[in-house]
């Protein structure tokens, strides 16, 4: 039941074999879980369960959580967007109605009877969805200017806070 549950929501367990996670008068179990969405699952690091001494019969738990890299942000290369199209500004209904046209996908896959006949189907469907975009939506211009957060602005409104700890930071 609980791993249709984990299923069923997107989540994943994130424990490790490391030790019993209950330890009290009726035994050792492994009762405790640590659960984490799909998305944020690669972020936890170095799960264990601590032979630190607690008023609890369950044992902690301890992880790391990694963030992401300032850095990152600033390294962010414009040329290679990973957004294609501005599909806020673009034409749905038109979009819409040539998906529904291109009909004969259905039956490219369903006819594939070989790993090399699928990869033809999947290919073609990708060129077709591409093209799609091409009509339907502008591309996406990402925008060149990294404006930090630290703007002039921001900078007056630290300097006019009252509260003495804020300003300073």
């Amino acid at each position: 039941m609980l791993a249709d549950f984990l299923f069923s929501h997107g989540l994943l367990s994130i424990n490790e074999k490391d030790g019993p996670t209950y330890s009290g008068p009726t035994g050792n179990s492994w009762i405790d879980i640590t659960v984490s969405s799909i998305k944020l699952a690669h972020k936890i690091q170095n799960w264990r369960v601590s032979e630190e001494i607690t008023l609890s019969d369950h044992n902690l738990i301890l992880f790391s959580l990694r963030t992401q890299n300032y850095t990152s942000h600033l390294n962010r290369i414009t040329s290679h967007p990973t957004r294609r199209f501005a599909t806020q500004v673009g034409n749905w209904e038109l979009f819409q109605l040539k998906v529904l046209q291109l009909r004969q996908w259905e039956d490219l896959i369903n006819n594939s009877t070989t790993k090399e006949q699928l990869d033809t189907a999947i290919t073609t469907i990708w060129d077709d969805l591409g093209e799609i975009n091409k009509t339907c939506f502008p591309p996406f211009l990402p925008k060149t200017k990294y404006v930090p957060w630290w703007s002039p602005k921001l900078k007056r409104k630290a300097k006019r806070c009252k509260i003495l700890a804020l300003r300073e930071i």
